[in-house]
C-alpha cells in the first residue's frame, strides 16, 4: 500500500512520463486497486470515439474502452498482474472485499475473480499462439527481400517462443484457475447457494418472506440497470449496438466459469504444451528454468491425483523431487498421494510395487 502511494506521488510530479505510470499501475493491481488501476491505464491508451464520418459532434466513449488498446499491443505485464490481482480477490474473504466500491465484482464471495483471472491469463496465451502463426506471414516476403538473417534469427526465436517466461507464468496461472474450478464446479456451488436460499426463506415468517422478496426485486432491477448502461455507455446514449469492452469481458468471463468442458481437460492440453516447451529448451539451451519447472511439475502432480492418475503423479513428483527435494508442497503432495494409494489401492500388483517403491523415496 505504501509503495502504491509513493509510486503514485512519484507519478505526479511528471505527468507525461509513461514509465511512472506504468510502474504506478502495477503498484495499484498488487495492491488489489483494480478500478484505480485501469483509470491511470487508460492515461496513455488511443481515445475511442463515435459517430460515422459525416458526424462532426463525435461524442467519446466511456474511457475505459481504451482498456482493449493494452490487449490489442499485447500488454501482457499488465494483463498478467490484472489476473494476479483477480485471484487475490478470490482469495480474499467478503469482509475484506470492501475496496472495490464496485459491487458487480465482489459478488458470489468472489468466485467470479476466478473466471476474470482465467480471461486475463487466456489473452496472454492467444498472444503467443499469435506470434507463431504470424511467422508464415514473413516467409514469403523475407525470400523476396533476401533478408535471410534475419530471417532465420526469427525462426530460431520462433523455437523457443513457448519457453518466455509470460507464457510459463500465464499457463500455470490457467492451470491452477482449471483445477479450483474442477475442485468447486460453478454449476454445482450456483444450485447449492440456491438451496441455502430456499431453506434460508422457509424459515422467515411471512412478514419477513415478503420483505426479503422485495429486496431481492429491487436489487435484480439495479443490477439490470447497471448493465443496460454498460452496454451503452459506447452509444452515445442511443441503440444498445455498441457493447462496451469491460461488458465483453464480463460475460466471457461468466462463459468460462460455467464452460461445459471439463476444466481438467483443458489444464492438460496447457500441461502438455509447457512440458513439451521445457523439454526443447532443455535441449536447445541446455537447461531450463528450474522455478518453472518445478512449478509445472508440482501442477501436473495435482492434476494427476485430481484425475485419479497414481502414476503420472509419481512422475510428476520426482521430477519436482530433482529440481527441489526440500520444497514443502512437494511433500505435501507426497502425502496426498500416500493416502490416495490407501485408499484406493491399484489392482495391478506391478503397478502397486512401482506405486510403495516411488512413495518411499519421496
Amino acid at each position: 500500500k505504501e509503495a502504491a502511494a509513493l509510486s503514485d506521488q512519484a507519478r505526479q510530479l511528471d505527468l507525461a512520463d509513461r514509465y511512472l505510470n506504468c510502474h504506478t499501475v502495477k503498484c495499484r493491481l498488487r495492491e488489489g486497486q483494480i478500478e484505480e488501476a485501469n483509470k491511470l491505464a487508460i492515461l496513455f491508451t488511443k481515445d475511442n470515439t463515435t459517430g460515422g464520418k459525416g458526424d462532426k459532434s463525435k461524442e467519446k466513449d466511456d474511457p475505459l474502452n481504451s482498456l482493449k488498446n493494452l490487449h490489442e499491443m499485447q500488454c501482457m505485464w499488465y494483463e498478467y498482474e490484472l489476473a494476479q490481482a483477480y485471484m487475490k480477490r478470490a482469495d480474499a474473504k467478503p469482509a475484506a472485499e470492501t475496496g472495490s466500491g464496485d459491487g458487480v465484482e465482489n459478488n458470489d464471495d468472489g468466485f467470479e475473480n476466478i473466471g476474470r483471472a482465467l480471461v486475463q491469463y487466456k489473452y496472454i496465451l492467444k498472444h503467443f499462439d499469435d506470434m507463431h502463426e504470424d511467422q508464415f506471414d514473413f516467409h514469403s516476403y523475407c525470400l523476396r527481400k533476401m533478408t535471410l538473417r534475419s530471417y532465420v534469427d526469427m525462426i530460431r526465436w520462433e523455437d523457443k517462443i513457448y519457453s518466455n517466461a509470460y507464457f510459463e507464468l500465464a499457463a500455470h496461472g490457467a492451470i491452477a484457475c482449471y483445477l479450483r474450478l474442477h475442485d468447486d464446479p460453478p454449476l454445482e456451488r450456483r444450485k447449492r447457494k440456491e438451496e441455502e436460499e430456499e431453506k434460508r426463506i422457509e424459515k422467515m415468517t411471512a412478514n419477513e418472506r415478503k420483505k426479503y422478496k422485495a429486496k431481492q426485486r429491487k436489487l435484480a432491477k439495479q443490477k439490470a440497470a447497471a448493465e443496460a448502461s454498460k452496454e451503452i455507455s459506447a452509444g452515445g446514449g442511443g441503440e444498445a449496438t455498441n457493447v462496451s469492452f469491460l461488458a465483453k469481458e464480463e460475460a466471457e468471463a461468466q462463459k468460462v466459469l460455467y464452460d461445459s468442458t471439463p476444466p481438467l481437460d483443458e489444464a492438460h492440453k496447457l500441461l502438455v504444451r509447457l512440458e513439451k516447451a521445457q523439454r526443447e529448451q532443455r535441449d536447445v539451451l541446455g537447461k531450463a528454468s528450474e522455478g518453472n519447472v518445478l512449478r509445472t511439475q508440482l501442477l501436473a502432480a495435482q492434476w494427476a491425483l485430481r484425475s485419479g492418475k497414481s502414476l503420472l503423479a509419481v512422475k510428476a513428483l520426482v521430477a519436482a523431487k530433482r529440481e527441489s527435494p526440500k520444497d514443502p508442497q512437494l511433500q505435501e503432495l507426497a502425502s496426498q498421494l500416500k493416502h490416495q494409494a490407501k485408499a484406493h489401492p491399484p489392482s495391478h500388483p506391478l503397478v502397486k510395487k512401482v506405486l510403495d517403491a516411488a512413495l518411499t523415496n519421496l
